[in-house]
Parts: C-alpha cells; sequence; structure tokens
C-alpha cells in the first residue's frame, strides 16, 4: 500500500504566510464572475472568424466575424487619450494653503513635474492604463522606483508609473470602497529571477535573505521528497497556482509564485496586528520580507479607474460588456444571410424518377430526363437577404450604448442644420464621452501624478535641473532646490476640461461672427476686440507663439510695411538717378 504525502505537512508555512494565502483564494473566487466575462471580452476583440467565439453547428456554415467591437474599442482609446494629451499643459496645481500659491512656485512645480513625466515615459504607461480601462472596465497602478541609462550615464532616477495587469490584483469587491479594501499582487517569475531580484539587499545579515535561503531550502526538500516517492499518494496535490494545476507540477518547474499584500491583516495565530504594511509571500507558505509602507497620503499607494462602478462590486464594468451580444447578433445575421445567398445560388435539387445530372450545376449544362421523371430546385426565401438593416441598426447602436460621439467616423448625421443647432448636438453627444475621461483623470491621472511628485521630491539630496523656457521662446536649463519649494497641494488634470472649453469657446467666436446680431453696429459696438482677440487666441491654442497678441499690432504691420515700400521706392529712385548720371557723363 503506497504512503500518503500531505503537502500541507511537507510546507510548514507560517500562520501569516496561510493567512495571506487564504485571503488570495477567496478573493479570487468572488471575482470568477469578472474573471470570466474579462476573457470572453478578449476573445471578441481578436477574433478573427466566429470560431473563435463561438462553436459552428456545421463545417458549411459562413464564419465571417464583423469587428465592430474592436473598432469601438480602438476608437475610444484613441479620443481618450486625445482628450487628455490633446494640449501641451495637461496638468496644472492646486494649492493646499495661501503659502503655496506663489507663481512662480507654481510654475516651478508644473515644470518639475513635466520633466518628470517626460523622462519616466509616462504617456506609453498611460496608454496601457487607457488600455485596460476599455477592455476590462477597470485599470490599477502605481509609482516604483525607475532609472534610465544611456551607456555609463544615468539620466533620470526617480519614480515610474508602473501599470498592474488587473488579472494579477486581489482585494476584497465588497469594501466600501478601493482605498479601505487591501490588495493582494501575484507575481509569477522563475528561480533565476529571484536570486537576482535579492542582490538589491547587500548585507548578508538581512531578514529578506534569511528568509529567502529558508524558503529555498524547504522548497528544495518537498521537491526532493515528491520526487522520491512519486509512486505515493499526495493529498490536497490539486491547486491552481503560477499556471500549474498541482502542487507536484509546480514544485517540480524552476517558477516562483510571490504574493505581495498591502494593507491591514490581523494574525490570529499570533495575536498581532499588521497596520499599513507590504508583506511579500513564496509558495504561499513563507514570509520573505515585511516592511511599513511609506505615507505619501495615498494609504497603499495603488490607484484604480473603473468605467462604469457597480453598487454592490468593487469590480467595475467595460464599456464593452454590455454590448457583446449585439456583436454575437451582427456576426449572427451577417452569417445567416450569406447562408440563405449560398442555398439561392447553389439550391438543393429533388429529382423524381430516373435523371440525369452534372454533379454539379453550370450554365449550359444538360439535364436528362426519363418520361416521368421530374426534377425541382428548392430555394429559401430571400427576405433574409434584407438583413442589413437590422446589422446597421445593430452598428449603430453599439455606439451609442460604448459613449461614442455620433460623428466620431466624420460623418454627418442626416438633414439641414444650423452652425448652433451642430454645436449644440456636438456638445449633447459627447456628454457621456467626456465624463468618463472626466472620471478616469480624476480617479487615475491625478493622485498618480501627485504621488509620483511627492516621492521625487521626499528626497532632499537630489539636484533637480528643470528645463524653462522665455517668453521669447529661448530654452535655458536652471537648477532648483527642493527645499525652496515645500508647499501643500496637488496636481490637477485639465486636458479634457481644457480641450473641450478650448473648442466651444472657439466653436462659439466662429458661430457669433457670423451672425446678423454680429453684423449689428450697436451690438458690435459693445464687444471689446482686445478681448475677442484673447479669447480666439487661447482658443485656437496659438498663444504659445510670443507676440502674436499685440495692441494694434495689425497697425503697426501696415506702417511698417508702406515705410518699407517708401525706403525701396526711394533707394530705387536713387539707383535710376544715379545709372542716368553714370550713362550722361559716359556719353560726354
Amino acid at each position: 500500500m503506497p504512503n500518503t504525502l500531505e503537502i500541507y505537512k511537507l510546507q510548514e508555512p507560517d500562520s501569516l504566510a496561510t493567512a495571506i494565502a487564504n485571503k488570495y483564494v477567496a478573493w479570487d473566487n468572488s471575482r470568477d464572475k469578472w474573471y470570466s466575462n474579462a476573457k470572453e471580452t478578449l476573445q471578441n476583440l481578436y477574433a478573427t472568424s466566429t470560431h473563435d467565439i463561438t462553436n459552428q453547428c456545421h463545417d458549411w456554415d459562413n464564419s465571417t466575424h464583423i469587428p465592430k467591437l474592436t473598432q469601438i474599442r480602438d476608437m475610444l482609446i484613441t479620443y481618450y487619450l486625445d482628450a487628455m494629451f490633446g494640449l501641451p499643459d495637461f496638468i496644472d496645481w492646486e494649492a493646499y494653503d495661501t503659502n503655496s500659491t506663489d507663481v512662480a512656485t507654481k510654475n516651478t512645480l508644473k515644470n518639475i513635474a513635466k520633466q518628470m513625466l517626460n523622462d519616466s515615459d509616462f504617456k506609453p504607461t498611460i496608454r496601457q492604463l487607457v488600455e485596460d480601462y476599455v477592455d476590462y472596465g477597470n485599470a490599477f497602478a502605481t509609482a516604483v522606483p525607475y532609472q534610465k541609462t544611456l551607456g555609463q550615464d544615468l539620466l533620470y532616477a526617480g519614480p515610474k508609473a508602473f501599470r498592474i495587469d488587473p488579472m494579477d490584483i486581489f482585494f476584497d469587491p465588497l469594501a466600501s470602497t478601493f482605498e479601505q479594501s487591501p490588495k493582494i499582487i501575484r507575481t509569477t517569475m522563475t528561480l533565476g529571477e529571484l536570486m537576482q531580484s535579492a542582490e538589491q539587499f547587500t548585507d548578508d545579515e538581512n531578514l529578506f535573505n534569511k528568509a529567502l535561503k529558508k524558503a529555498m531550502k524547504k522548497r528544495h526538500q518537498i521537491y526532493n521528497t515528491i520526487a522520491a516517492n512519486n509512486k505515493d499518494v499526495i493529498v490536497d496535490d490539486m491547486c491552481r497556482i503560477a499556471g500549474f494545476d498541482s502542487w507536484s507540477t509546480y514544485y517540480a518547474s524552476d517558477v516562483v509564485e510571490l504574493l505581495t499584500f498591502y494593507g491591514d491583516l490581523y494574525d490570529c495565530d499570533s495575536g498581532k496586528l499588521h497596520k499599513k504594511c507590504r508583506i511579500v509571500v513564496m509558495d504561499r507558505a513563507y514570509v520573505l520580507l515585511e516592511e511599513p509602507i511609506k505615507d505619501y497620503g495615498f494609504g497603499c499607494n495603488i490607484f484604480k479607474a473603473g468605467w462604469r462602478d457597480r453598487k454592490d462590486n468593487l469590480w467595475s464594468m467595460s464599456p464593452l460588456d454590455n454590448i457583446k451580444g449585439m456583436q454575437y447578433m451582427v456576426d449572427f445575421l451577417e452569417n445567416k444571410r450569406a447562408d440563405v445567398f449560398n442555398f439561392i445560388s447553389n439550391p438543393m435539387v429533388v429529382t423524381q424518377g430516373d435523371a440525369e445530372m452534372p454533379e454539379y450545376l453550370f450554365p449550359g449544362c444538360h439535364i436528362g430526363l426519363d418520361t416521368d421523371a421530374k426534377i425541382d430546385f428548392i430555394r429559401p426565401d430571400a427576405t433574409a437577404l434584407q438583413a442589413d438593416l437590422y446589422i446597421q441598426n445593430y452598428l449603430n447602436q453599439m455606439e451609442e450604448m460604448a459613449g461614442m460621439p455620433k460623428e466620431a467616423m466624420g460623418f454627418r448625421t442626416p438633414g439641414e442644420k444650423t452652425a448652433f443647432e451642430v454645436s449644440q448636438l456636438n456638445t449633447a453627444a459627447s456628454r457621456l464621452f467626456n465624463e468618463k475621461v472626466h472620471k478616469f483623470e480624476l480617479e487615475m491621472l491625478e493622485p498618480l501624478i501627485t504621488l509620483m511628485i511627492r516621492i521625487y521630491m521626499s528626497d532632499s539630496n537630489r539636484i533637480v535641473v528643470v528645463k524653462s523656457t522665455t517668453d521669447n521662446g529661448t530654452e535655458y536649463f536652471e537648477e532648483v532646490n527642493l527645499e525652496d519649494i515645500k508647499t501643500q497641494g496637488r496636481f490637477v488634470a485639465i486636458g479634457s476640461s481644457t480641450y473641450t472649453e478650448k473648442a466651444q469657446i472657439a466653436q462659439t467666436l466662429m458661430q457669433m461672427s457670423n451672425t446678423a446680431l454680429y453684423a449689428d453696429p450697436l451690438v458690435s459696438n459693445w464687444i471689446n476686440p482686445e478681448v475677442t482677440a484673447k479669447a480666439l487666441i487661447y482658443a485656437t491654442g496659438l498663444d504659445k507663439f510670443d507676440g502674436i497678441l499685440k495692441k494694434n499690432g495689425r497697425v503697426m504691420s501696415e506702417l511698417d510695411m508702406r515705410s518699407t515700400a517708401e525706403s525701396a521706392n526711394q533707394i530705387m529712385d536713387q539707383q535710376i538717378a544715379q545709372g542716368m548720371a553714370n550713362a550722361e557723363q559716359g556719353i560726354m
């Protein structure tokens, strides 16, 4: 009779690690519905035929996939990014007290933030977050230490925005808010990568190195025990860990799973409260590291942006969730119409009696019938070929449900409209879109940038050299002492709001200039042309060009032009006179 091996006894896990592993399993099970829904969304996005998303009943069925869901996804991502970063100044500083309202300090902070975001490759990370925002309905991010080098030169050292894969983060979905819920981030790596990451701890007496050596020793013992008793029965061997289906397979590989816990945790066995700490667990059994979370005013320093929040669950919905059924109907109608057309063009044949006919019918083919023979062609009702109307209706509804502007693709809706009617329709159609962009800025962009600047400025030994621009456009570099700009405040994202505001101002000015009301001298006499010019320059973004706005600039330019023309005429007259004088002297 074979011996029985129990994984739990072989592991001899830490009580704290067991508590974290149990929370991980519970939170993983609680998001099964969201996980299945997210996988279905990805299948629809990257499908090339209906074979990738549905089961075809017959091999001869058409399997065309119209990628409308993918197009909506790509359009939303493009428009979200354009709304947030369409203008150079997409962030602004908001002070918390009167001592932080100095204009020079504000401009210095904005220059530091712009340079920090540019050096840390901020925009590519935000694009990944926006993709998660649309694909999954949930985007998660934090800030991590980062260094950029060029050869031996250090170009940047500071915080970097880091995307957290929604598939790898776990939390209590029933918590009141995401900020109050503890979090667990799962990471898988090879043993070599784990040992290399431990090199940052140079002290051999470091607790992390001690715990890692102990965990690695225990891991080898478990592997050797399982390998030496491969015919024995292993209790509780079934386990979904790091992509493996069993503990025995997991221990036989060189892959290791790490669970990193953030937040507050009470250990029932030891009776100890671990408050605002970061705990790293290996193999769901051994604690490698426990350290306090640095306080920058954001709790665990992990942020979440959700597209459509649920009332009873922290896992938000994606804009694509409610329209996947419509995508199925679009594919269904398109393929059924193609199937009906196939039956019409290649009908079924019913023969009675002795009939001689070719294997495939073709124009001019010969069919031989006996005296009592009969042949009929069965064709389906051609009404199904009119499915285009239903398909187009579904395509339009999908765009509306996802919050895309009516004329996002550049096609105008039917009907004659005045300029003000067009403006009103565009504004109304974009309300949902603008709200979702502003929601992402409020929940993700603003706290993430504020966290990065607080981490960046917390290093008192940092030497900051900021690139600035003078009024005439000349760039120069200046060294900034961080101790001189200790302020209280936060950064706010103004990209989408400013983008919309400027578009509305420019549109209103152009429409107003074409109205009869503006042409009335009694009305236009009350409109200040200088303020109107400033508003137009601001709305069109031309204020970045120094000197474009100048009092009586046209008059001065005309005077300069006339003066230059007169000078040119005088020079020309002098040259003509001199030429005539030279000619007379030559004759004499």
